[in-house]
């Protein structure tokens, strides 16, 4: 047996070759001319290129399915000449597979749905529907008009038609509702609002992830720069842990790491642990003094932030005649 397929009378393959060949199997709706040529083998690693030969010329070609239309349908300009053993008949046949493909395809797309009108009625129009005169047909003209033009100067068809838009936004990908409350959600709308940008086309899925996702990560950077030169100064990093809940919902903790100073201890203990030098520190602080608990998140952290704010007034109070004065421990204990 001849090991390769011959071609039958409408052109398409009857021979079994090999897994590359034009069966059955490999042709789908969208690509009907497959069938007219003999899939010798896959060029590359991605794309829809193969070495194909045809079944009416015996002409071996390089492309994709573009190029085999090209070919039986004689398209110039596609890189590949037409067959030239392809008769009227055939090509009848194929441009009516081609057809058929393009329109399934167009009646494929999901077709935009309109949106809602908003229609406005007037006072006398609503009256004049329920088969009732109005006693005051001027002023209720009159009051027409007047709505009319108040419409127009705020533009409300054009604002209806907006919200409506951005409602199907969010209804058509489970956007959640929390969304409009984010003020770059506003911003955004605000500032096309206010600038005349004529074609403006909103950024695409490529460029939401890639170029300008790159942008914002640098902007945050810079913004966050005055913010990490002062880590070697304040001895604090920003690490964060993330991790997922009984729900699975995904969780990012933020924690400031720095190392513990043991005279902040001592400096604690050495006036909470004593109620006359506890009444001269109130004299001269507002603020209480905290102490470190181990289950509260960030302790040290909060603990130094307290130090730093009543670091004044401890200065004071131990400069302070009061405490000059003070003898109930010894000198060493009491000059910090």
């Amino acid at each position: 047996m001849n090991s390769e397929s011959q071609a039958s009378t409408d052109g398409s393959s009857s021979g079994t070759g090999g897994s590359a060949s034009g069966s059955s199997s490999s042709i789908n709706d969208n690509t009907p001319l497959w069938k007219y040529v003999k899939k010798v083998e896959k060029l590359g690693d991605g794309g829809g290129n193969m070495r194909f030969e045809c079944n009416f010329c015996k002409q071996v070609y390089n492309g994709s399915y573009y190029r085999v239309k090209a070919h039986f349908l004689r398209i110039s300009g596609q890189g590949i000449k037409g067959c030239s053993k392809v008769t009227s008949d055939n090509i009848a046949e194929m441009k009516r597979l081609v057809e058929e493909e393009e329109l399934r395809l167009k009646n494929s797309i999901p077709k935009q749905v309109p949106l809602p009108k908003t229609i406005t009625k007037s006072s006398d129009t609503s009256i004049e529907s329920m088969g009732v005169q109005s006693f005051e047909p001027r002023k209720k003209r009159a009051t027409s008009t007047r709505e009319t033009a108040l419409e127009k100067s705020f533009n409300v068809a054009a604002q209806n038609q907006l919200h409506c838009e951005i409602a199907r936004m969010f209804y058509s990908d489970g956007l959640p509702f929390n969304l409009a409350k984010n003020p770059y959600y506003v911003s955004s709308y605000t500032f096309a609002a206010s600038h005349n940008i004529s074609g403006y086309i909103p950024p695409n899925y490529n460029m939401l992830r890639t170029s300008l996702l790159q942008q914002e990560r640098t902007n945050i950077e810079k913004l966050l720069e005055p913010i990490k030169s002062t880590w070697r100064e304040k001895d604090l990093s920003i690490v964060c842990d993330g991790w997922t809940d009984a729900q699975r919902r995904p969780l990012i903790n933020f924690l400031a790491v720095t190392e513990w100073t043991d005279d902040v201890a001592c400096i604690e203990n050495f006036i909470l642990n004593h109620s006359m030098r506890l009444a001269i520190f109130n004299e001269f602080v507002n603020l209480k003094m905290l102490a470190v608990a181990e289950t509260r998140f960030a302790s040290v952290i909060v603990m130094l932030g307290r130090f730093k704010q009543i670091k004044r007034g401890l200065q004071n109070m131990v400069i302070s005649d009061k405490w000059a004065s003070y003898r109930e421990d010894d000198v060493g204990k009491h000059n910090l």
